[in-house]
């Protein structure tokens, strides 16, 4: 396969932990610490997936956080096995079980991975309760970088800010694969940035369901997703949103891949809306939600700095690729581009990308569903 997006050798290999609200992970459920076992280089268990013993040693640690630390390992006693990224988070209290928030990251990679070329894999996974503690231990496909660190490689080494329109088109159309494969299985992935997209050999990986979530059509949702400067308006002004808000946070990131800025940078929730109407317009009054507690009049007196904002990545993008990026920052997320439409845009046409894909997945989203809560109550039970 042609590396299309081979990684400059300048970068240095990176996997950030994306953001993650209190309403998705309560904070005194995860200390911040290390794997003692992975320390240790005693990383040993039972693997039901590989149906055999495994031992793991780091090799460095990538990043820590609230929510668990990342090594670098590899398998000890496989001189052939490939590099694996481990997450690791400890549940101080585990007497009820493992948490909601981390029985759906699990469940998601689990049911998602390996089936798609732009998902990141879960290879493995581990569990082990100490008293009232869980530690556990996920086993991700190492990847070199994520797509910030990429962009910041790309545009160091050319000497220009952001990618070539030619590598711009490739990535946005593998991030739009990997979306619309999740969008399929009514995965909503609710943190998408640069951060949570990792770059392996050429192929882009969406990667970190964290605050993945199946939406439900009537389920309550949480109003704390979505890292600030890609969050989409519904979220920002607290009313119930869809899988439109991922296709929002891939539109920023378009932007992102033409000049290596943040598209739209506010310093808190009420900055970031300003942000949005002042660069991209105020919506029509027929757009405004009607649920919301904050009035459309409430922002009039902004001022309007939209003429030639979007254009200016025209010169990146072409005029088709202006058209798409439009569509996906429209207010009113029912009109919104699908990441299906998205695909078949003209902006791609012709485009044919090195990846090899299958078909287009046909599955059932009432059958994933089920088969998410099937497995979800497998691994209350492990």
């Amino acid at each position: 396969m042609v590396d299309f997006l081979a990684c400059p050798e300048s970068a240095s290999p990176v996997l950030n932990e994306g953001h993650k609200s209190d309403a998705a992970v309560p904070v005194q459920q995860v200390n911040v610490c290390r794997s003692p076992l992975v320390d240790k280089g005693a990383l040993t268990y039972f693997s039901n997936f590989r149906r055999r013993e495994v031992r793991y040693n780091s090799c460095k640690e990538l990043g820590s956080g609230a929510f668990g630390t990342v090594y670098k390992c590899r398998e000890i006693d496989d001189e052939a096995a490939e590099t694996v990224a481990i997450k690791y988070i400890r549940i101080t209290d585990a007497v009820d079980g493992i948490p909601q928030w981390a029985l759906r990251e699990i469940a998601l990679l689990r049911r998602c991975s390996s089936r798609h070329p732009n998902i990141v894999s879960l290879v493995d996974m581990y569990c082990r309760h100490v008293d009232r503690r869980c530690d556990i231990h996920l086993v991700l496909e190492y990847c070199d970088m994520d797509l910030k660190e990429y962009i910041r490689s790309v545009s160091r080494n050319n000497g220009v800010p952001g990618l070539p329109p030619g590598q711009i088109k490739e990535v946005l159309y593998q991030m739009l694969r990997g979306l619309d494969f999740l969008h399929i299985l009514a995965v909503a992935h609710r943190d998408i940035k640069p951060q949570n997209v990792l770059v392996k050999n050429g192929i882009v990986k969406i990667a970190d369901f964290g605050l993945g979530k199946i939406m439900f059509e009537k389920a309550a949702v949480s109003l704390e997703v979505v890292t600030l400067h890609y969050r989409p308006p519904e979220v920002l002004l607290n009313v119930n949103y869809s899988l439109a808000v991922d296709i929002w946070s891939i539109g920023c990131i378009f932007g992102e891949l033409c000049d290596n800025r943040v598209m739209l940078g506010g310093s808190c929730e009420m900055e970031q809306l300003k942000t949005i109407f002042r660069f991209l317009g105020l919506p029509q009054e027929s757009d405004w939600p009607g649920s919301c507690a904050v009035t459309r009049d409430f922002f009039r007196a902004l001022d309007d700095c939209s003429r030639g904002f979007l254009e200016r990545y025209q010169k990146h993008i072409g005029d088709r690729g202006l058209d798409l990026l439009k569509r996906m920052l429209r207010f009113n997320p029912g009109h919104r581009v699908t990441s299906y439409d998205a695909l078949k845009h003209n902006y791609f046409e012709g485009h044919i990308s090195p990846v090899p894909y299958d078909t287009e997945p046909t599955v059932k989203t009432e059958k994933v569903v089920a088969l998410l809560s099937h497995e979800m109550n497998n691994i209350k039970t492990q």
